[in-house]
């Protein structure tokens, strides 16, 4: 399946919308229950024990958002060699075959450089040798 550059931008942000949503909701909870008093703590756990939980909800959230951020750039990483791979192999395509002078040429694959001798792709691992 091919990802595109935009659908790994999105999926980059929205990890970070949900990763600072996560983090936003355990800091607000966490001072909510902090700033209860021994009594309060004592008088009402439920609400002690309820800002507690949103705490651990918010870290859980922040996380998924992380995990969320780490897939994006790792798509968008992927998308973008996906795509110069793409533009090396049509230029490989308009390439000359191997130069005469023992320079070498391109892959007719992926368009990647190889020497004169070489029998399969460094790029894609192909084989170089002409089909009789």
């Amino acid at each position: 399946m091919v990802f595109t550059r935009t659908g790994a931008l999105i999926v980059v942000v929205l990890g970070i919308a949900i990763g600072a949503i996560g983090l936003i909701t355990a800091v607000v909870f966490q001072n909510a229950a902090n700033s209860m008093s021994i009594w309060e703590r004592f008088t009402s756990p439920s609400e002690y024990d309820f800002n507690m939980e949103m705490v651990g909800i918010g870290w859980v959230v922040a996380i998924v958002g992380g995990i969320m951020f780490i897939i994006g750039l790792v798509l968008l990483l992927v998308s973008v060699q996906s795509s110069q791979g793409k533009s090396n192999a049509q230029a490989g395509m308009m390439s000359p075959a191997p130069a005469a002078d023992g320079m070498g040429g391109f892959c007719q694959y992926c368009g990647r450089p190889v020497s004169p001798d070489a029998v399969w792709c460094p790029g894609c691992g192909r084989s170089l040798k002409k089909q009789p």
